[in-house]
């Protein structure tokens, strides 16, 4: 009898989320500020080699994203698609996002990766390791314009497994958030 009530709550729970769910689409542009990768060698000892990008070029990097989120009070929680362009190649992959309002302030936390679109100039790429991880801060100005902060991992377990390294981005962003 437990079973049973269980899981007619699962299911109760799991049909309503639909009701209170809603499509978030945001758009905007990254600026890289820091590039580097943290490289482990056989001892053990972790270095860390960046690049300072701003001090030599500005580059932006427009950005976007699909997601069906669930509000559960100041957090979001939320599934879709990411996609990130340099005009001539677009990368688009599975996202997951998890964000905490507080206040004028947004803390998203992303998870991508694994299985990658690409359109463009050259569309062959077999990339499906890559995991990305992205956690950033954003101030709100007004309903759906941001600015922000964050940092991105690119962990590619081959990469890993062979020559022990992370690639990573710092990036200052700026962003609209649509809801709908």
């Amino acid at each position: 009898m437990k079973r049973l009530t269980l899981s007619v709550v699962v299911l109760l729970v799991a049909s309503s989320i639909p009701a209170f769910a809603e499509w978030r689409a945001d758009f905007g542009v990254d600026v890289p500020v820091n590039l580097g990768a943290a490289v482990t060698d056989l001892a053990g000892n972790t270095t860390t080699a960046n690049v300072d990008v701003l001090s030599n070029f500005v580059f932006l990097v427009p950005e976007g994203s699909l997601l069906y989120q669930v509000p559960v009070g100041p957090a979001n929680f939320g599934f879709g698609i990411r996609a990130f362009t340099l005009v001539l190649e677009t990368l688009v992959f599975p996202n997951l996002l998890a964000e905490l309002n507080v206040g004028p302030v947004a803390l998203d936390l992303n998870l991508g990766g694994t299985t990658f679109l690409f359109f463009g100039v050259y569309n062959h790429l077999s990339v499906t390791s890559v995991f990305i991880p992205d956690l950033s801060a954003y101030f709100k100005l007004g309903k759906v314009f941001r600015l922000g902060l964050g940092g991105t991992l690119f962990y590619d377990a081959e990469l890993y497994n062979t020559t022990k390294t992370i690639p990573w981005m710092i990036y200052l962003a700026a962003r609209f958030s649509l809801k709908f």
